[in-house]
């Protein structure tokens, strides 16, 4: 007998995600350099990348960015 406890803790699939922003969000678009989202702030929206390059990275302590990664969606 399969396990049916706590069944709403299973997280909704990607495609679930990328639907709904599909259809209930607005599109916009970020200029290179412009930030997604910060560390340290609240993030109070949800984004699906459509196209281009997402850049993760970390700011030392004199303010100088070091690239954790990269993701292309072109």
């Amino acid at each position: 007998m399969a396990n049916k406890f706590n069944t709403y803790i299973e997280s909704p699939s990607m495609e679930y995600w990328r639907e709904l922003c599909l259809r209930e969000g607005t599109l916009r678009h970020f200029d290179k350099g412009e930030y997604f989202f910060t560390a340290g702030h609240v993030a109070r929206n949800l984004g699906y990348i459509k196209s281009g390059t997402l850049k993760y990275i970390a700011c030392s302590e004199d303010g100088s960015e070091h690239v954790i990664g990269t993701i292309n969606l072109l």
